[in-house]
């Protein structure tokens, strides 16, 4: 009697009913930091992709390349997130539950093949990996499962075309990852026992073989497969060269079914009723259990919340069987053995389930935890146009808009006790590529030590949080400037550097002091920027636990080096005007200073060191033009120009005042303003100094404000006359003077003239 055409219909309403509301709920839970370290490996990669670079012959992978294409076509057509990435596989999740469904469906029928979706789903380790972008194992045993689908449901009229299709989506499945092999035992156990000869079965295996063999060979070969070869074959074969741990993987297995002991029973009830039963289908689901058990058993590494997952469809499928043999007894009002088997399976699962309800509670979104947070924060502003990062926990610099070499798109643990990741390599990649930041957070390229130790030498500690470290290059615009002094016995001022050299009255300066650990100490220190006047004065000061107080002094390796950063800020009613930084070190408990010393002089300092460049507090701005008796028009270089000039003589001095236009001034570092008066070519008189004696330094200059320089010329001694007046600017510590232009073109000398002065007797 054949089934009403509306059990049909009501059976695909069901299913797709179940499947839309798996994946409305995934799709409405994509948030959370990260699912665990593969989730950045895969979005790094993609992003790579999307910046050009190529698998395997420029990003390193151990991996078939469906997943991270998967990856990078989900952000093609999402956005370049994360929750992109975990939108994709809840999708291909979805079409695995629709596949397990049609399975059953065959074998078990439709009322039972209903159950299975939500049986699956449900399990806590499928609900989550359903949507985290971190295993290739959930995604291509999805669509192995949908190719196993195609071919039960078309077989039975030895269709061509559906054989083809099928052995297509298998093609795909082993393109994602060469695990989706295990689904092709139930396959080949279906070809045998559907086929009325072997001969004809043996003609559908290889149709079907070809279908999924030739496309996947043809796809591989087009992504470099020399360096395929190096990456993912090498990588297999050292793992397949590491001791079996059969023993261990067994009690991982059953430590997993236990966890999931619900599905388990179900499953292992299910079996056990098509053996009670002699039903074929018990074959075909106990090979295939039996074949992902022993890959699991001799797999090396195995890692249970990734590789395991491959056990779940399949254990949904045959407990399929045991929800059959419940409706058949209610229906036929009969107590059997297989009834009671699949009563115990069904029992199991419904006592499972608020375990399973309160588990899953707890994986809503992926975690997110503080410090990773505070992590992204720092790599965005300190890069806002992204870093060349190494790392080896990826989702921080994806997520802060930066990028890692791609020869280093895979750090994992693995791969460098593989031996495929020296520190030759690591250390090689970092100064080929320039990189600006490290992360040492996973712990995993601290099992390098000799890269780590040379990684604390040349980057400073930047961040610190627990035990994940941030070490960096000097931030993007910062001055760096060496100084090599040594403070006590065991801390060294080895550079510091400026990052805001010029503040508003109320704003801040900015300064960073890199402190070399030459030696532990037990002393907690603390460092001090004081901002002092001419007469030493303080004007402003900052006085602080060196680094931080979670890693303070006390705590500070041997050998490393450490970014210790101090915002000044300036009082409101702070003089306009050039000042001194006045650093140093003092115990936090005496209050005793640590004397400073040359590293290679050995000559004492004192108790502070002054540093150059000296800060600037901000005049108020001039933007109307000043009249002067001389109106000019000389540029210097792109950075300024000379616009007028006033002068008062009397028989002992010359008072110049000059009047300068701001044009491009972030162009032009510290200059200084020269006046020369001569008589021929003899210079008789002279005033070299900053703008207005200091108080207008060039480098606190704001684009298009003009400066009045005002300076006197000494005169005494000289005999009445006409003297001829230059001016120009030069650097102070090269002595390079900048070149200077008329309206026209360049000046052919690096000077201006501006005229005759006569002294009066």
């Amino acid at each position: 009697m054949s089934t009403p055409r509306w059990r049909h219909w009501l059976f695909w309403g069901a299913l797709l009913a179940e499947l839309a509301l798996f994946l409305s709920w995934q799709w409405t839970h994509l948030g959370g930091f990260q699912w665990t370290t593969d989730e950045g490996l895969y979005a790094m990669r993609a992003r790579l992709l999307q910046q050009g670079f190529a698998l395997y012959r420029d990003i390193w992978t151990d991996q078939f390349p469906g997943m991270v294409q998967i990856v990078q076509l989900a952000f093609a057509l999402l956005g370049s997130r994360i929750e992109s990435a975990r939108a994709a596989v809840a999708l291909i999740a979805a079409m695995g539950l629709g596949g397990a469904a049609l399975v059953a469906r065959r074998l078990s029928g439709e009322i039972p093949a209903l159950f299975v979706a939500p049986v699956v789903a449900l399990v806590p380790n499928y609900y989550w990996l359903s949507r985290a972008a971190i295993s290739p194992d959930l995604p291509a045993t999805s669509l192995a499962v949908v190719s196993l689908a195609i071919l039960v449901s078309c077989d039975t009229r030895h269709s061509r075309r559906g054989l083809i299709i099928s052995g297509l989506v298998m093609a795909l499945a082993l393109y994602v990852k060469a695990s989706a092999i295990l689904v092709a035992v139930p396959c080949l156990v279906w070809f045998w026992r559907q086929r009325a000869s072997r001969r004809e079965a043996l003609s559908a295996a290889v149709l079907w073989g070809l279908a999924a063999g030739l496309p996947l060979a043809l796809a591989l070969v087009v992504q470099h497969p020399t360096d395929m070869w190096r990456q993912f074959m090498a990588t297999q074969l050292e793992s397949a060269g590491m001791q079996l741990k059969i023993w261990e993987h067994a009690l991982k297995i059953g430590a997993y079914l236990g966890e999931h002991w619900g599905i388990t029973a179900l499953g292992f009830c299910g079996l056990w009723v098509t053996v009670l039963r002699r039903r074929p289908a018990g074959l075909l689901m106990g090979a295939w259990l039996a074949a992902v058990l022993a890959v699991l058993l001799i797999r090396s590494p195995m890692w249970p919340r990734h590789h395991l997952s491959v056990l779940l469809y399949p254990l949904g499928i045959v407990g399929a069987f045991a929800f059959e043999a419940l409706g058949d007894a209610v229906q036929s009002r009969k107590v059997s053995l297989g009834v009671a088997v699949a009563a115990l399976g069904v029992g199991a699962q419904l006592v499972a389930m608020p375990t399973v309800i309160k588990a899953n509670a707890d994986l809503a979104q992926a975690p997110t935890y503080e410090s990773t947070l505070h992590a992204v924060r720092f790599l965005q502003e300190r890069y806002p146009d992204g870093a060349v990062a190494i790392s080896d926990y990826h989702m921080i610099p994806f997520r802060a808009g930066s990028t890692v070499p791609p020869e280093l798109a895979t750090v994992t643990k693995k791969r460098i006790q593989l031996g495929l990741l020296g520190p030759d390599t690591l250390i090689g990649v970092a100064q080929d590529d320039a990189a600006e930041v490290i992360l040492l957070w996973d712990e995993q390229l601290d099992s390098s030590e000799t890269f780590t130790s040379w990684a604390r030498e040349h980057y400073a500690l930047a961040f610190k949080w627990g035990y994940h470290d941030i070490l960096a290059k000097p931030q993007p615009g910062e001055s760096v400037f060496d100084a090599h002094v040594n403070l006590g016995t065991d801390i060294r001022l080895e550079r510091y550097g400026i990052r805001q050299l010029v503040a508003e009255p109320g704003g801040a300066f900015e300064l960073v002091l890199y402190w070399r650990t030459m030696h532990e100490t037990d002393e907690r220190l603390h460092g001090f920027v004081h901002v002092i006047d001419e007469q030493g004065a303080l004007i402003a000061q900052q006085d602080q636990v060196a680094f931080s107080n979670e890693h303070n002094s006390q705590v500070w390796r041997s050998g490393e080096l450490i970014e210790d950063v101090y915002q000044v800020d300036v009082p409101v009613d702070a003089l306009a005007g050039q000042y001194w930084f006045s650093i140093g070190l003092y115990d936090a408990d005496s209050g005793t200073r640590l004397q400073a010393t040359d590293a290679v002089s050995s000559a004492a300092i004192g108790n502070q060191v002054t540093l150059q460049p000296r800060p600037i507090v901000r005049w108020p701005g001039l933007y109307e033009q000043p009249r002067t008796q001389q109106a000019c028009h000389y540029r210097f270089g792109d950075a300024a120009a000379l616009v007028g000039w006033s002068q008062q003589v009397t028989h002992a001095s010359l008072n110049l005042e000059l009047v300068w236009h701001a044009l491009a001034p972030s162009d032009m570092p510290e200059q200084v303003v020269f006046a020369h008066l001569r008589r021929g070519d003899v210079l008789v008189a002279q005033h070299d100094g900053p703008p207005a004696n200091g108080q207008r330094p060039t480098v606190g200059w704001r684009e298009g404000e003009y400066v009045i320089d005002q300076r006197v010329i000494d005169l005494t001694g000289q005999p009445a006359g006409s003297y001829a007046l230059y001016v120009g600017l030069y650097d102070p510590v090269t002595g390079v003077r900048m070149p200077a232009y008329d309206h026209e073109a360049a000046l052919a000398s690096d000077e201006v003239y501006l005229g005759e002065i006569e002294v009066l007797p």
